[in-house]
């Protein structure tokens, strides 16, 4: 292997002032690029990311849904009056409360 090369700075010093500001301005237009192409990938992948979450999240509401329909389905046929509040999409405890109900009588059935 040959001798290491010297530092930039020697490089820098070696120059005449022309010739180190159009190198200066050269890495500087380099630095941005590179800064530009990275900022353009982090934003690609957020919006892939953020497309597939959307998606997760339709299909797990989906699911959610046809289970709640399921479930009261269910409770008609058999006959039973049960308190059932429509499903607004909206999860609060209530909902939460007569929907695991609602599957424990279905497993028990």
């Amino acid at each position: 292997m040959g001798p290491k090369k010297k530092g930039g700075k020697d490089k820098l010093a070696r120059m005449s002032s022309e010739d180190r500001l159009r190198y200066l301005q050269h890495r500087a237009a380099i630095e941005e690029e590179s800064k530009r192409r990275r900022d353009q990938l982090v934003s690609t992948y957020l919006k892939n990311k953020l497309r597939h979450e959307e998606l997760s999240a339709k299909i797990n509401s989906a699911k959610i849904n046809q289970q709640w329909r399921q479930c009261l389905r269910h409770l008609k046929n058999k006959g039973k009056r049960y308190y059932a509040p429509q499903h607004t999409g909206r999860v609060d405890w209530n909902t939460s409360h007569v929907f695991i109900v609602c599957l424990i009588q279905l497993k028990s059935d």
